[in-house]
């Protein structure tokens, strides 16, 4: 019997890694513990960049409201403008009226 498994591979908490070494039980749950760490760890920074993308998102939505404000403001007729036959652009009809 090869000594890397030994009385260990019996054992039914053992494993054996890609290299063919049985590990123990004790050695298991290191393995546990550090994937759940990674685990935590990736989550919290998924978390993180999913943030920053929610953040990012919702100022661009705003700019674009601002500038959708400023293009209503720029192609609405002034209710003070008085008519002299200069071209006036009507509001919602998408066309210049002479």
């Amino acid at each position: 019997m090869d000594s890397r498994h030994g009385a260990a591979h019996d054992d039914p908490s053992s494993f054996m890694d890609r290299t063919g070494t049985t590990h123990t039980g004790e050695s298991m749950s290191s393995v546990q513990h550090l994937r759940d760490f990674i685990s935590e760890r990736l989550t919290a920074a998924a978390e993180e960049i999913f943030g920053v993308f929610e953040r990012t998102i919702v100022q661009y939505e705003e700019e674009m409201d601002r500038q959708r404000r400023l293009l209503d403001v720029t192609w609405r007729p002034d209710s003070s403008f008085q008519r002299t036959g200069q071209e006036v652009c009507r509001a919602g009809s998408g066309f210049w009226r002479f």
